[in-house]
């Protein structure tokens, strides 16, 4: 692989990234909505772990506790949230090492193979010492199976970064389909799942008139697309200014549409009505079987998009672009 020095000419942006930039977001509704009120003191809780973490004082300044609050209201106990906090805390901070890398990618992604495998890391280093609380509270709240549902996918996402690496050096492109297969999966939906089937006890598979059910698997599929197009319409800006601005659906789509970005932006936005749409659709037709846990986890994952949807638009994390600045890569 190129070291990143001598990456000028293959990381920088590009004309259609320039336009990325640019863009605004037109036509999308934003509910506000609620924050948890089960644990309100979850904002200290985590930035005194964090601050133990790094031996420093630390702020939340890119609101990753909004985002679980937001989209997780309904949750009651405090070990539940903060073990799904933790887990926030961790994959977006793993994520931002793991994209800021060039030549040590592939070992970096190794090595967190490993970690994860083995649910513990002798490591001294910030994000050694958050897995391994994160793992104690997992330990705690999911079952053996939830854990290894956790662990098969982190194993998909660790090398999704190999995959997107290829984008970012040039030699490869994205199809819509090839990054609508890659997101569908890198998102993380099935985590969110994860961490409503623990604290609810529910497990579709004890409901084989569920899992048979056309509705269940559509429902699904189109809140998992709604996740991610919204992660994409938000995160574009950042990620470009991070020198991942041709792994967006908003590049993806310019390419394939040979469009602009603004093109592009008001396209992404009427897939995100579409899919708003077919979630609801889906999620009224599984409302016909009787069993109150179904019932929760369909509000709990309307709630969920719709804290996605308010979250990402306040977020400092995709709105405060000044804090990119000064992003380098890593050689």
């Amino acid at each position: 692989m190129v070291d990143c020095k001598n990456t000028e000419l293959i990381y920088r942006r590009d004309d259609k990234n320039d336009q990325i930039l640019a863009f605004e977001i037109r036509g999308l509704h934003v509910e506000r909505v609620d924050p948890n009120q089960y644990v309100p003191n979850a904002r200290v809780l985590m930035e005194t772990l964090v601050s133990d973490m790094k031996g420093a004082p630390y702020k939340d300044f890119q609101d990753l506790v909004g985002f679980t609050i937001f989209c997780f209201p309904n949750m009651k106990h405090q070990d539940d949230l903060m073990a799904l906090l933790m887990w926030t805390v961790f994959t977006f901070h793993l994520d931002d090492f793991l994209e800021s890398q060039t030549t040590k990618l592939q070992y970096w992604v190794r090595i967190w193979e490993q970690k994860i495998t083995a649910g513990h890391s002798f490591g001294t280093d910030f994000l050694d010492l958050c897995f391994n609380d994160l793992r104690a509270r997992m330990n705690k709240v999911l079952s053996e199976k939830l854990i290894l549902m956790h662990n098969s996918w982190y194993m998909k996402y660790l090398n999704f970064h190999l995959d997107t690496d290829k984008v970012k050096n040039g030699e490869h492109v994205f199809t819509f389909n090839e990054y609508d297969a890659l997101r569908f999966v890198d998102i993380g939906f099935i985590i969110m799942q994860v961490f409503l089937y623990g604290p609810s006890k529910f497990d579709p598979d004890d409901y084989p008139e569920i899992v048979t059910d056309d509705a269940w698997t559509e429902f699904n599929v189109w809140a998992t697309r709604h996740y991610y197009y919204v992660n994409d319409l938000y995160s574009s800006k950042k990620e470009t200014l991070q020198h991942q601005g041709k792994c967006t659906l908003i590049y993806v789509i310019i390419c394939d549409d040979k469009c602009d970005a603004q093109t592009a932006a008001d396209k992404l936005v009427a897939m995100i009505a579409e899919s708003w749409t077919m979630v609801n659709k889906y999620g009224d037709n599984l409302r016909v079987h009787n069993i109150p846990l179904l019932h929760q986890y369909i509000t709990d994952i309307i709630c969920l998009l719709k804290g996605n949807v308010y979250w990402s638009s306040i977020t400092p994390r995709y709105i405060k672009l000044s804090m990119y600045d000064n992003y380098q890569l890593q050689a």
